[in-house]
């Protein structure tokens, strides 16, 4: 009896004997595996899309399946498998082409130094709704996303072990110290550890405590702008600077009240374990050229003159807060040599405001640089590295 055809291997792509010559053969077999790769290419994509249909119907039929978030591994295969218009996928266009090299950055710049714990990858979680895809699809195509930023905080165990190492004579003393810190504190200080320079580090830090800015669970700061603008019947794209570009009483207004709004900066003790993970701009220098990413999609705002804390709130565009700007300043650089900081030729909007000015972040021989300045300042070195969260 022949063999059962169902069990037999396929042979389609083997060599057939001919007269043809072995590179005509195998040329011929390429063609046809390449053919295959091509379609499977396609249904996937076809697959992906319709996962992404789903994941936007399902999402209005069940709200709490919209805020859901995906691991890093789902992260990963949207990145992996969606394709930009040339052809390539998106994670390909990330610094380095690879998300997971950019996460084990983190994870090694963590790890390392007296203060030092380990990075638990399965905290980290990313929001898959179809606007944020939307835009960081779209921010990753233009230039203005090109990686990532992970903002983390040791556990309370991990938080013990490395007071001991601090502090072996009064572990228990220094554990207290370090839960009371900031989250700006100890991100610093972590960098400091590892050799890291900060300017004028005592007197910044102790100003960048006093600075508020709205956490990642919440709204962006431009909304909390955009939706006090609309309680009091103003126009954020008109009320607010008036025709030399100074602050209007309106706005000093709704700045005061914002500011008096937004919770304290979390201590270590209320991020214990924490994880967090956004998209940002990870170019050592964001050049003049460089897109600008707001809620609704590329702006029409550009770096450099012009280009200020209150304007980046008129065009909706969600930017990192200052512990983020420390988490990606000791991931991208080499503490020990400050021209390795992000930042060297320009100065950099965050998202944090105190009572009356907006946060901003440089770096020079001097060191990182924390400050501040008034919202409406601009100058043709200002910059901003968008965020999609």
């Amino acid at each position: 009896m022949p063999p059962s055809s169902v069990n037999s291997p396929d042979h389609s792509d083997r060599p057939e004997l001919s007269d043809e010559t072995p590179e005509v053969q195998l040329t011929r077999v390429r063609n046809r595996v390449q053919e295959k790769l091509d379609a499977t290419n396609a249904a996937v994509a076809d697959l992906t899309k319709t996962l992404e249909v789903i994941d936007v119907a399902e999402g209005r039929v069940n709200p709490e399946r919209a805020r859901e978030k995906w691991t890093l591994d789902q992260l990963r295969h949207w990145l992996s498998t969606k394709r930009a218009p040339d052809g390539a996928t998106l994670e390909s266009k990330l610094e380095g082409g690879s998300l997971d090299a950019q996460v084990q950055q983190y994870a090694r710049a963590f790890a390392e130094g007296p203060r030092g714990f380990q990075l638990d990858l399965a905290k980290l979680r990313f929001p898959h709704d179809a606007p944020t895809l939307a835009r960081l699809q779209e921010g990753i195509e233009c230039g203005a996303i090109t990686g990532i930023v992970i903002e983390a905080y040791p556990d309370a165990e991990q938080l013990k072990a490395i007071a001991a190492k601090v502090n072996p004579a009064d572990s228990d003393t220094e554990l207290d110290t370090m839960q009371g810190e900031s989250g700006v504190d100890f991100l610093a200080r972590h960098f400091q550890a590892r050799g890291g320079k900060l300017y004028d580090a005592a007197n910044r830090l102790a100003h960048m405590r006093t600075m508020k800015w709205p956490a990642r669970s919440g709204s962006p700061l431009w909304k909390a702008f955009h939706e006090r603008a609309a309680q009091e019947g103003r126009n954020v794209a008109t009320d607010y600077l008036d025709a030399n570009r100074n602050r209007t009483r309106a706005y000093k207004k709704d700045h005061a009240d914002i500011y008096a709004d937004l919770d304290d900066q979390k201590t270590v003790q209320d991020l214990l374990g924490s994880a967090s993970m956004v998209f940002t701009n990870t170019k050592k220098d964001v050049p003049k050229t460089g897109k600008i990413l707001g809620a609704d999609g590329v702006t029409t705002l550009a770096q450099g003159q012009g280009l200020s804390s209150i304007a980046l709130m008129q065009h909706k565009v969600d930017t990192l807060s200052p512990a983020e700007e420390l988490a990606l300043a000791s991931a991208m650089s080499t503490p020990a040599k400050t021209g390795t900081y992000p930042a060297p030729n320009t100065w950099e909007w965050l998202a944090g405001i105190d009572a009356e000015y907006a946060a901003c972040a440089y770096s020079d021989s001097g060191g990182l640089d924390l400050f501040w300045l008034v919202p409406g300042d601009s100058g043709s070195n200002g910059r901003v590295r968008s965020v999609v969260a």
